[in-house]
């Protein structure tokens, strides 16, 4: 359960940072990397959101693991501002 939350997290941070770089640099690669970055930060959600949090585990956890909750959910926020401001396009 924790080894699936900081597998997340670590393909979470370097997504972000490959769709950091698409955004600047090259256009091409962004739906490979937004699709990568939304599904590892919902993983992360849903786990903490699920699994941590019901059995209680969330009390006595470290603070790095809200951190990484944080960095999940406001990944899912800049990816979710990328297609209302329209950077993605859908289809």
């Amino acid at each position: 359960m924790i080894s699936q939350l900081y597998l997340n997290y670590v393909l979470l941070v370097v997504n972000s940072f490959g769709l950091q770089d698409a955004l600047e640099r090259s256009q091409i690669n962004i739906p490979h990397f937004f699709a990568r970055v939304h599904t590892s930060a919902k993983a992360c959600a849903i786990l903490l959101r699920d699994d941590l949090g019901p059995k209680g585990h969330l009390r006595y956890s470290p603070d790095s693991h809200f951190v990484i909750g944080s960095y999940a959910v406001l990944s899912l926020l800049k990816v979710r501002r990328m297609i209302l401001t329209g950077i993605l396009q859908l289809s």
